[in-house]
C-alpha cells in the first residue's frame, strides 16, 4: 500500500470511529474469575507462548481463534491536558470504550460496548509515571493516570484486557471528544436514518426519518446523556453502536480522499493510535457483525453509577466470540 493511500485509509477510518462519539474490583476478594481449567486468566500476559490456546469450559475443550484482531476505541473527554496539571487523576478520562473484534474468516466486525462505569481495580500512577497503588474505581479512570496520551492508551488497553479475562487487545485508537465537530464539518456532515424515536434529544429525530447532521448536531447526539437517570450511559453506548454501523456504510460508499487529506493535517490534535495499515483497511471494508455489551447491572453508588459485571455471562460471551470447539 502506498504511503499516501495508507494515510488516507488511516484518516477515513479514524473519522468513521471518531464520529461515533458520543468489575468488580472491590468485590473480587475471594472471587475467582478464572475460567475452569483455563489458560486465559488475567494473570497471564499476551506474550506467553501458550496464551489462551486451550481451555476447558462446561466440560468441553475449546481453542482460541487465530483469525481475530481486536481494536480498542477510546473516546476521551476534555479534562485537563496531560501536560498542564501535576495532580494525579485530573487528565482526560475514557468517556467511551468499544472493543472491535475483527473476524478475518467472516470479514465482519463485532462491537463490544464496555461501560465506562465498570468497577475494576485501577492502577494509580503519579504524573511522572511512578506507580502509587491499585484501587477499585470506574474503568474510565485508568486513562487519566497516563503521563502521556500514548501511555494512557497503553494503560487503558491493558485494563480492558484484564476485564476480558486476559484476552489480548491488539491495537488501540483514542479520539478527543472535542475533535468530533471539526472532523464532521470537514466531510460535510452525515445523513442518519433513525431506527427508533430519539425525540428526547431533538424533536426532528423521529423513527424512520432521515436527518442530515452537521458537526455540532453529531457531537450532541453522541454526547447526549440524561444524568438524572441511572444507567443512562448504557443507552448511550447502544446508540453509539448503531451510529458506528451507519457511518461505516456512508464512508465506504463515498470518495473522501481530498477531505481525508485535510483531516490528516490536524489529526494529531485529536487522535492517538497504533493502528496498522492492514487493520485500517479491514475496519473500512468489512461489514456485518453484531453489537453486544459486557453483561452486568448498574447500581447507584454514593457519588456516581457503578456497573458490576456478571462474571458467568461474561465468560460465556468470551467463549462464544473468541473460541471454537477443539
Amino acid at each position: 500500500m502506498k504511503k499516501a493511500d495508507r494515510k488516507i485509509w488511516l484518516i477515513v477510518a479514524v473519522f468513521v470511529i471518531s464520529a461515533l462519539m458520543g468489575y468488580l474490583a472491590a468485590r473480587l476478594n475471594g472471587n475467582d474469575r478464572d475460567l475452569p481449567d483455563q489458560s486465559i486468566s488475567s494473570s497471564m500476559t499476551a506474550d506467553d507462548e501458550e496464551f489462551g490456546k486451550k481451555i476447558i469450559f462446561g466440560g468441553e475443550e475449546y481453542s482460541l481463534r487465530r483469525d481475530l484482531t481486536t481494536v480498542l476505541f477510546i473516546g476521551t473527554d476534555n479534562g485537563e491536558d496531560e501536560t498542564s496539571s501535576t495532580d494525579v487523576g485530573t487528565g482526560p478520562r475514557a468517556d467511551v470504550l468499544i472493543l472491535f473484534v475483527i473476524d478475518e474468516s467472516e470479514k465482519s466486525i463485532t462491537r463490544i460496548n464496555i461501560s465506562r462505569d465498570t468497577i475494576i481495580p485501577v492502577d494509580v500512577y503519579d504524573r511522572k509515571g511512578a506507580y502509587i497503588n491499585t484501587a477499585p474505581m470506574q474503568i474510565n479512570m485508568q486513562y487519566t493516570y497516563g503521563e502521556s496520551r500514548l501511555r494512557s492508551n497503553y494503560l487503558q488497553k491493558k485494563k480492558v484486557g484484564e476485564l476480558m479475562y486476559g484476552m489480548k487487545v491488539d491495537e488501540v485508537i483514542a479520539l478527543s471528544m472535542d475533535g468530533i465537530a471539526p472532523l464532521a464539518e470537514l466531510i460535510g456532515g452525515v445523513d442518519l436514518t433513525f431506527e427508533e424515536d430519539m425525540t428526547y434529544i431533538d424533536s426532528f429525530y423521529l423513527k424512520g426519518e432521515t436527518v442530515h447532521l452537521d458537526g455540532k448536531a453529531l457531537e450532541r447526539i453522541v454526547r447526549y446523556r440524561d444524568t438524572e437517570v441511572s444507567g443512562s450511559n448504557e443507552t448511550r453506548m447502544e446508540r453509539t453502536g448503531w451510529i458506528i454501523t451507519e457511518l461505516m456504510k456512508s464512508v465506504r460508499s463515498s470518495d473522501k480522499k481530498a477531505i481525508a487529506e485535510k483531516i490528516l493535517e490536524d489529526d494529531e490534535r485529536y487522535i492517538t493510535h497504533d493502528l496498522s495499515a492492514e487493520t485500517i483497511k479491514k475496519l473500512m471494508t468489512y461489514s456485518g457483525g453484531e453489537t453486544v455489551s459486557v453483561p452486568g447491572e448498574v447500581k447507584e453508588g454514593e457519588l456516581h453509577d457503578e456497573f458490576h459485571v456478571d462474571d458467568k455471562e461474561l465468560k460465556e460471551l468470551i467463549i462464544r466470540l473468541f473460541y471454537e470447539r477443539a
